[in-house]
């Protein structure tokens, strides 16, 4: 019985090995989407300055130690994309990912809306577009640079500073921001 166990154990182990090495297979030059805290710290690798033109449909605020050649490849890529009627994301959505409010713009900056939508759900939206006012990419952009635009975009997320109100100092039954030191109000609003 114990050997018909372990033979079991060992073909599963086998099955979950051998097909394991195949769930995900990617290009290895592609990124992968979700990278890690620290993968984001680092200087932006050359995915993210790409995302950052097609976003920004501009090289000007691409790192200064982007290399010229690189920068000579991004405008070559806009001036393309132009000749397709190409409408940079941050016409609408701003550069720093806030939105325009006039038009309605997604906030890409609104912790809630990043936890809301799903990076294939941006794919989507990026390859259809989005009611009457977001045009569709899919004619315009490769899959591989909306990917790049959708982690991007995840960039934009501010981090709560503010997640708990200071409560400290603050003497018990105080329930007015009047009561309270200019800077505790500030905290709790």
């Amino acid at each position: 019985m114990t050997d018909k166990v372990k033979t079991v154990a060992l073909l599963g182990l086998t099955a979950v090995m051998a097909t394991g090495c195949f769930v995900g297979a990617r290009n290895a030059s592609e990124p992968r989407l979700g990278s890690s805290s620290i993968a984001a710290s680092r200087t932006a690798p050359a995915y993210l300055r790409e995302a950052q033109v097609l976003y920004e449909g501009s090289t000007d605020g691409l790192p200064k130690d982007t290399p010229a050649d690189e920068i000579a490849h991004y405008k070559a890529m806009l001036a393309e994309l132009q000749t397709r009627n190409y409408a940079a994301c941050a016409g609408c959505h701003q550069v720093n990912g806030g939105g325009n409010k006039a038009i309605n713009a997604t906030n890409f900056q609104d912790a809630g809306w990043q936890a809301n939508n799903s990076s294939p759900g941006m794919v989507t939206s990026i390859v259809n577009g989005k009611g009457k006012v977001m045009p569709a990419y899919k004619d315009k952009l490769t899959l591989q640079q909306i990917n790049y635009l959708v982690e991007y975009i995840r960039r934009f997320e501010k981090k709560r500073t503010d997640a708990a109100p200071i409560t400290a100092g603050i003497p018990s039954g105080t329930t007015t921001p009047a009561e309270l030191p200019v800077a505790e109000a500030t905290a709790q609003r």
